[in-house]
């Protein structure tokens, strides 16, 4: 990659963050530890948002190294060989998951994706989100869990397994990443 644009498949644009990210990984050879503890040490970044940005990155290998044989005197385990492809194979669904919810989340209209956003982005409690868009604080609960049912449907369809489909949509701390934000200040007291 030249390095001017991060993107994904379909020509959705990362911004900076990405292209920064993009760079230390692939570029700089920085593991994504590393990468998280240089891009957030300025507090411009959070940790969550670079995780996001992280599994949206198309995968690349970082260039490679020429090394000579007196300098290369370790050899790679075959148990070391084998975590290695279970992170690449986790990395790879979380790519997957990630693409997958933002598609159907795109679907959805925007104010049950406001109402998406409100309840995980900024951990509102449904009985705010309904008060706050004047809505039935009942069917506002039965409408979340249409809507993460219609997720749960979407990740399985795709191939990813009932259990991670499940985590993914009933856990609070997970990100829902939007592509589309809308803009909830307005609703804040």
């Amino acid at each position: 990659m030249s390095g001017e644009v991060a993107s994904v498949s379909g020509g959705q644009r990362l911004g900076d963050g990405a292209i920064a990210l993009e760079k230390l990984l692939t570029r700089d050879g920085f593991s994504f530890s590393e990468a998280l503890g240089r891009m957030t040490s300025d507090g411009d970044r959070s940790v969550s948002e670079l995780e996001a940005i992280y599994v949206r990155l198309p995968p690349r290998q970082p260039r490679p190294v020429l090394v000579s044989d007196d300098s290369a005197t370790e050899v790679a385990s075959s148990s070391s060989a084998d975590e290695g492809l279970a992170a690449h194979d986790r990395e790879e669904s979380a790519r997957t998951a990630a693409r997958v919810l933002d598609d159907a989340i795109a679907t959805f209209d925007p104010e049950e994706r406001l109402i998406l956003q409100l309840r995980f982005w900024h951990a509102r409690r449904v009985a705010d989100i309904a008060t706050d868009l004047h809505l039935d604080q009942k069917k506002t609960y039965k409408r979340i869990d249409k809507l993460l049912a219609r997720l749960r449907v979407a990740l399985e369809h795709a191939g990813v397994s009932r259990a991670i489909a499940d985590d993914l949509v009933t856990h609070g701390d997970h990100d829902l990443h939007l592509r589309e934000n809308p803009d909830p200040s307005p609703l804040k007291q």
